[in-house]
C-alpha cells in the first residue's frame, strides 16, 4: 500500500515541475522537453529505446518547429544519442539544448548537435567517452566498457608481454589477422 503522504510529494512535485515548464514555454514561446537521467543508476543512460520514447513525445505535442531539450544526463550508447538527434533534426526546425547541470559523453553529442547550447553558470559538458554494451549483470543491467579500452588492449598486452619476457609474437599474429596483412 502507498504511503500517502509520498503520493501527494509525488504529486506536488509533478504538479511544480509542470508550472516550471509551462513558465519557460511561455518566456521562450517553444516547445520543451526534459531529458533528466538518475547519474546512479546504470539504467539512467541514453538508450536506443529513449529515441521511441522521444518519438512519442514528439508526436504528442505536434512536432514543433521550434524545441528546446533540457538535458541531465551521464550519457549513454552514442548510436542512440545519434538516432535521438537524427529524429529531432527530421521533425523540427530549430533544436536548442538547456544543460542546468551537466551533459557528459552522449548527452554532450546532443548538445554539441544542437542549433544553441543554453548552460547555467555551473553547467558543463563532459568528455565524449563511447561506450560498449559487453553484456547483462546479473539484476538484469546492461555493463558498459569504455569503447578505449578495447582500443588501447591491444598494445597494452604487448607492452605487458614484452615487460614480462614473454613472446608478444602472439599479438603480431592476431594484428596481421586483424589488418589483413601478410606477416613473417
Amino acid at each position: 500500500m502507498s504511503d500517502p503522504v509520498l503520493v501527494k510529494l509525488s504529486q506536488e512535485q509533478t504538479l511544480i515541475r509542470r508550472k516550471l515548464i509551462e513558465e519557460m514555454q511561455n518566456k521562450t514561446k517553444r516547445k520543451l522537453i526534459t531529458y533528466v537521467a538518475n547519474f546512479s543508476s546504470p539504467a539512467g543512460n541514453i538508450i536506443h529505446d529513449d529515441v521511441l520514447l522521444l518519438h512519442d513525445v514528439l508526436k504528442s505535442i505536434e512536432f514543433p518547429k521550434e524545441l528546446d531539450i533540457l538535458i541531465h544526463s551521464p550519457g549513454g550508447i552514442v548510436e542512440a544519442a545519434e538516432k535521438f538527434v537524427s529524429l529531432v533534426r527530421e521533425n523540427v526546425t530549430s533544436f536548442r539544448v538547456i544543460i542546468p547541470d551537466m551533459a557528459k559523453s552522449a548527452a554532450t553529442l546532443i548538445s554539441l548537435s544542437s542549433d544553441e547550447i543554453l548552460m547555467s553558470s555551473n553547467g558543463e559538458l563532459g568528455p565524449i567517452d563511447p561506450q560498449i554494451n559487453i553484456g547483462i549483470d546479473p539484476a538484469g543491467q546492461p555493463i558498459f566498457r569504455p569503447a578505449w579500452s578495447y582500443l588501447n588492449s591491444l598494445d597494452r598486452l604487448e607492452d605487458e608481454l614484452t615487460k614480462n619476457k614473454r613472446n608478444p609474437a602472439i599479438i603480431m599474429i592476431y594484428r596481421c589477422k586483424k589488418h589483413r596483412i601478410e606477416c613473417e
